[in-house]
């Protein structure tokens, strides 16, 4: 490129004395007619290109395709000629002469048409038998061209072609002036006997197709006179006049206009020229008796309209024709030879070349086609570079072509533009210093600009460095370094060259860490009206370096508006918390962390972290229930609705229900808003209708949301009769006794026993025998016994559903054994090993040879009676111990155990009878009114005492539990004591979640544990700025002073503090005293003067002090004395005196309240039935009583694994009214007042003493 620039250069400064030689072609030379397509001697085309300038090479294309010399394509002339033999049709097409020299190339180019020969039909060739047509004398004879198939570029001409003599051509007005051409015919104004006479003398007339030297004859026609009529006239009509109405011709030469007309006397031809007559004179040449009008030569001023009037004093005839001269383009402002353009500016260009049809331009650029872009504009003959470069350097071709009649017309302008250098300068200066990131690929760019494009040379240190390794040294001035290291920090210098000169710049190289963030916000779902929630971020930055936290709330920045959401509070660090209190349904939205390491104003380096924050509303339930489709009719129907979808944690749980209940199945679950509905997998014959719940879950902490199901669907969903869809489930033998199998199965639900028809077929076969027996049974049942089933047989068993629609699904085989012998043996020593309110652990002798043990226990039938219950439940074992669990409280249990032999259980022990201990009251509640808060890296948490529910157990202690939300497993517990209302957290690591619980603690027991998730701290700060602390006198020369932190406090907790005090208006430095927090929030002034004080505090911790607070005063004096403007009274209701005061009327408004309570009551008469109603009891009615045959229902319930539950409702062991029916029953409220108690009318219960309390002789028992 460089040594292609010098070379312009030498150009340009050489080019104001002359101009330069550039390449051009003046003409293209047809040397040869228009090659006619296989007619030997007349099929080669010949072209010289004759060119202008110096050292020029020629070469030829054919419709832009270069023209290789072969045996029938020759070059000569030093190329300039070009000779091609053979030429057929498919040659016909564009040739161009392109000449090129060392500025370029230019061309020239000419259409050629190859031409071909028409030829006549078998029959009507010369050789053929001369033809007779019939003419009359006197009347007009028209002589048609005998059946022919045309050629390309021929005429017609008519006559003779002797073989030994010249030719005999007829044309307008020869041999006759009565005779004229007229398109494919030969037209005689009327017909004469001597014309007849001429035609037969020649031997008839031809139609001739002739071009380039070469004719083909037809048959001969004679004239056969058929009739004569020498004595009728006739008017005058035209038959021949420009046939083509609009014809073209070329400037600069001859053309010949023919006219012809019919009619006798013949018609005399008379010209006009746009209305006037045209005379005998220059360019105008009459011929041929009127017929030829000869225009020589011709020009533009030639065109026009032109008309041809025959006529005879019998009539006349007209005819007008336009005529079009057309030009080949001729420039008349061509392009400069040499033009010259900075780099970088705008480029102009124009050439302008007049033509008939107006021309049409093309640009070419070194032989290149350009095509107008956002680079070159083109418009016509004009062509502009808004930008010109070093490669828009070359040669420039402005084509103007135009299309006339006779093919594609082209000249060509050619001009050279040179684009001369620019100086390298530099664009963008360094910056003092360039930060590049460790261990990361770098780019420094270097922003230097020149034409030709500069060489670029970088040093490191003074040491020139090269592409190699990690180093890349591009052409644009960038050098790459990969995987930047430490040393590879310093001064660099980068110098730009070219041949206008050279530019250096420096900059100082600085290796940093990337900013990246290791500690993303996690995505979160949160219940509405969570008290505190934290989004966290934090990440690696260049110390060296300002560090900024944004956050963006829905691609907003972030901005607080009040303290509900707000930054982590900071006295003197960057705040990487984003706080939500009181979560709302606004917070959901997307939260995006983005970190900035800054150098001033400067990003130096970004990175971003975004996290969902999803909140759960209760009334955010799916709605809008669509069905779409017929569950009829349709295979399949869409159930849709709407609802807010989480962040991929959202799911919703499909149910249905038959129509009219409210007994709901879940059908399945999905994620979308939809659901394909399956018909087929729906219960048949049913009327459906549906709902969906929405379950939200968070991810982070495993906690799934669970919101109201929404309204069910309007429409119902009414499936088509069909087969049952589900079979009895859980399918089992009961225990058996000997030679016994029955077959359990959980009861289908109406929704599972459809259509017509509907039972459940029980199939059974004793093993190895083929035949088996099939048992319908109603589709309620949910037990069948096998008859006669025998002692210890095998037998297969099917139970399935069926309709009168059949049944389609997979029905699975069971095997059961019947029972067998039941064992001999009787279990010894069935004894009680412990007991609690709920479980009792049993032990026995072991039995040899049985294969387990059955446990049945029930409710003693002392208890069964007095509670109207009817507990009772077995279970196996194959050790001889068990541990029974889920007993009811305070209950006796009837226990027996029997041994087995397979299922079939021998005779039962001897009873025993154990009784549960009293339940322990539920619960601890939990602490009250959590709060948490959060100072830097410390959390303090702080609660009120909790509920507890047994007045009679003291609290003694809180234990507070903390672990990370992702490992629960590490969990770190402290012990507080009972009075305890807060804790401080110090030992945290800082930006992990943790999870803390706050329990309370008994001395028997532990209640529920408030918990708080998701709680997190950052870096330690320094302490904020106190609020003014509290000042209290004690006296003339002491004051007590409190360190305080204010409700909006920002920044770390002090770990000590500062007070400052002095006499207010001294310019002495203050006196202070130090204490630790916040475990002596107060410190004594003493040996003060009866002066005022100005005070102030200051927090300090490891990380340095914190602001000062605002300023107090202090006046120490005699507390009786009235306070000053600067003394703060302590409040009336923290004075000793009120505080006793209150104490004191609590005390008697106690002893007055049951006072009046006893002596309402009657002293032993006791309300009962008011007890009842407020211990929220059974609704008083009398408890029933039992005959033996009544309990026989209990004792023959069929055997199963029963899980003893507790009772609905029980009455209160404080209201039986009347007797036990047993002397060991257990003890209840009767028994507290003895045998002699009775209910009276309004429900009052009198004790044995009752009466002698009425009678004022009470007696202690």
């Amino acid at each position: 490129m460089l040594i292609k620039y010098l070379a312009y250069f030498l150009v340009s400064t050489c080019s104001c004395y002359f101009s330069l030689p550039l390449p051009r072609v003046l003409e293209i030379q047809k040397v040869t007619e228009n090659p006619l397509e296989d007619i030997g001697g007349k099929d080669t085309l010949v072209l010289n290109c004759i060119v202008k300038g110096d050292n020029i090479s020629i070469s030829w294309k054919f419709n832009n395709s270069d023209i290789i010399e072969n045996a029938l394509t020759k070059f000569s002339k030093g190329n300039s000629q070009l000779k091609i033999e053979e030429m057929k049709l498919i040659n016909s097409g564009r040739y161009k002469c392109v000449a090129t020299n060392q500025y370029g190339s230019s061309f020239g180019q000419i259409d050629v048409r190859v031409h071909s020969m028409g030829s006549f039909e078998k029959g009507f060739s010369v050789e053929d038998t001369v033809l007779d047509i019939g003419g009359q004398i006197g009347k007009p004879l028209k002589i048609k061209c005998p059946p022919h198939k045309s050629g390309i570029g021929q005429v017609y001409w008519w006559g003779d072609l002797p073989e030994s003599s010249p030719p005999i051509l007829w044309s307008n007005g020869k041999p006759s002036f009565l005779g004229f051409i007229s398109d494919h015919e030969y037209v005689f104004a009327y017909l004469t006997e001597e014309v007849v006479q001429d035609i037969n003398i020649i031997g008839g007339i031809s139609c001739i197709l002739y071009q380039s030297q070469h004719s083909i004859q037809s048959v001969k026609q004679k004239i056969n006179v058929i009739e004569k009529d020498d004595n009728q006239n006739f008017s005058a009509n035209l038959e021949s006049f420009m046939a083509k109405q609009n014809y073209a011709v070329n400037n600069s030469k001859t053309y010949t206009l023919n006219c012809g007309a019919t009619g006798r006397p013949l018609p005399e031809i008379t010209w006009f020229k746009n209305g006037k007559i045209i005379n005998e004179t220059k360019p105008y040449e009459i011929r041929d008796g009127g017929m030829s009008l000869n225009i020589r030569p011709v020009t533009f001023e030639s065109a026009g309209t032109y008309k041809c009037v025959a006529k005879n004093y019998l009539g006349s005839s007209e005819k007008e024709g336009q005529l079009i001269v057309q030009s080949h383009p001729i420039f008349s402002k061509e392009l400069e030879s040499l033009n010259t353009v900075t780099y970088g500016e705008t480029l102009k260009l124009s050439c302008v070349a007049d033509s008939f049809p107006l021309p049409y331009y093309e640009w070419y650029l070194n032989n290149t086609l350009i095509k107008s872009n956002d680079e070159f504009v083109i418009n016509g003959g004009n062509l502009e570079v808004s930008f010109a470069k070093f490669n828009y350097t070359g040669l420039y071709l402005c084509v103007a072509t135009n299309d006339m009649h006779n093919g594609v017309h082209t000249n060509v302008s050619a001009g050279f533009v040179l684009v001369k250098a620019v100086a390298p300068k530099i664009q963008e200066k360094f910056p003092l210093t360039v930060y590049v990131f460790q261990n990361h690929t770098n780019n420094i760019f270097c922003n230097i600009s020149g034409h030709p494009d500069p060489e670029f040379i970088w040093k490191h240190k003074s040491v020139v460095i090269t592409t190699g390794g990690r180093f890349i040294v591009h052409k644009n001035g960038s050098l790459i370094i990969k995987s930047v290291e430490k040393q590879d920090g310093g001064e660099y210098t980068c110098t730009a060259r070219n041949v206008e000169g050279n530019v250096s710049q420096q900059t100082f190289v600085k290796v940093i860490e990337k900013v990246k963030i290791f500690k993303p916000p996690m995505s979160r779902v949160f219940m509405e009206h969570t008290p505190m929630a934290q989004l966290l971020c934090d990440a690696t930055y260049e110390s060296s370096l300002s560090f900024k936290i944004e956050w963006y709330r829905n691609n907003e920045k972030f901005q607080q508006k009040d303290e509900r959401v707000y930054l982590e509070k900071r006295a003197n660090q960057l705040s990487r918390v984003l706080y939500f209190k009181n979560i709302s349904r606004e917070d959901a939205a997307t939260y995006v962390c983005k970190v900035y390491n800054m150098d001033g104003d400067k990003v130096i380096s970004t990175d971003e972290a975004s996290a969902s924050v999803e909140v759960i509303v209760t009334d955010f339930v799916p709605t809008d229930l669509q069905l779409n489709g017929n569950c009829t009719f349709n295979k399949t129907v869409i159930l849709s609705w709407n609802s807010r979808i989480a962040f991929g944690t959202t799911e919703f749980i499909i149910e249905y229900s038959s129509a009219g209940t409210d007994m709901w199945r879940k059908y399945k679950t999905v994620k979308n808003t939809y659901v394909h509905l399956e018909v087929n997998t729906l219960p048949p014959s049913a009327r459906l209708l549906f709902r969906v719940t929405k379950q939200d879950n968070d991810k982070v902490f495993n906690e799934t949301f669970v919101s109201n199901p929404s309204d069910a669907t309007k429409e119902l969903c009414v499936t088509p009769p069909g087969a049952p869809i589900k079979n009895p489930q859980n399918i089992r033998a009961l225990a058996m006794s000997e030679g016994e199998l029955k077959v359990k199965w959980d009861k289908l639900d109406l929704l599972d026993q459809p259509g017509p028809g509907f039972v459940l077929v029980v199939n059974f076969s004793k093993l190895d025998e083929g035949s088996v027996t099939v048992i319908k049974v109603d589709g309620n049942d949910e037990m069948f016994e096998v008859p006669q089933p025998g002692i210890n047989n095998e037998f297969n068993v099917k139970v399935f559903a069926t309709n009168d629609y059949g049944s389609n699904l997979e029905n699975k085989e069971f095997h059961f054994k019947s029972g067998g012998k039941a064992p001999e043996g009787i279990v010894s020593n069935l004894r009680q090993l412990s007991v609690s309110h709920c479980c009792v652990d049993l032990a026995w002798d072991v039995i040899p040879s049985v294969t387990g043990y059955r446990i049945f226990y029930k409710v003693n039938v002392q208890s069964r009676y007095r509670r109207n219950l009817a507990v009772s439940s077995w279970t196996d074992v194959t050790t001889n111990n068990i541990t029974l669990l889920s007993l009811m409280a305070a209950t006796e249990y009837e226990i027996t155990v029997s041994a087995l032999n397979e299922q079939v259980a021998g005779t039962p022990c001897q009873p025993i009878v154990v009784k549960t201990s009293q339940k322990i009251l539920e619960y601890i509640d939990m602490p009250r009114n959590g709060r948490v808060s959060i100072f830097g890296s410390v959390v303090y948490l702080t609660w009120d005492p909790p509920i507890v529910i047994d007045p009679i157990e003291v609290l003694t202690a809180y234990q507070v539990t903390y672990y990370k939300y992702d490992n629960p497993s590490e969990k770190i517990n402290k012990k507080l004591n009972g009075d305890s209302t807060e804790v401080y957290i110090y030992d945290l690591e800082r930006l992990n979640y943790y999870t803390f619980e706050v329990t309370a603690v008994t001395e028997t027991r532990q209640g529920k544990p408030w918990v708080v998730k998701g709680v997190s701290v950052t870096y330690p700060d320094v302490p904020g700025q106190p609020a003014m602390p509290d000042v209290v006198v004690v006296n003339k020369t002491f004051l007590n002073i409190t360190f305080k932190l204010p409700n909006n406090y920002e920044g770390d907790l002090p770990n000590h503090y500062h007070i400052y005090y002095i006499q207010d208006g001294s310019p002495k430095n203050p006196l202070h005293k130090t204490s630790s927090y916040p475990d002596m929030p107060w410190v004594l002034l003493d040996s003060l003067e009866t002066v005022v004080y100005r005070i102030y505090a200051v927090g300090e911790n490891a990380m340095g002090k914190g602001n000062k607070s605002n300023d107090t005063y202090g006046h120490p004096s005699d507390p009786d004395a009235l306070p000053m403007k600067y003394f703060h009274p302590v409040p009336f209701y923290k004075e000793l005196w009120f505080i006793v005061l209150v104490i004191v009327l609590i005390i008697l408004i106690l002893v007055c309240i049951i006072l009046c309570c006893v002596l309402c009551n009657g002293g032993g008469k006791y309300p009962v039935n008011k007890k009842e109603k407020l211990r929220g009891g059974w609704d008083n009615e009398p408890l029933k009583d039992y005959a033996e045959d009544q309990m026989k229902e209990f004792n023959d319930m069929p055997l199963g694994n029963t899980e003893i539950k507790p009772p609905a409702r029980r009455t209160s062991e404080n209201s039986i009214s009347k007797k036990a029916l047993y002397s060991d029953d257990d003890k209840d409220s009767l028994d507290d007042y003895a045998e002699d108690s009775r209910f009276e009318e309004d429900g009052s219960f009198i004790g044995q003493y009752g009466d002698d309390k009425k009678n004022g002789n009470a007696v202690k028992v």
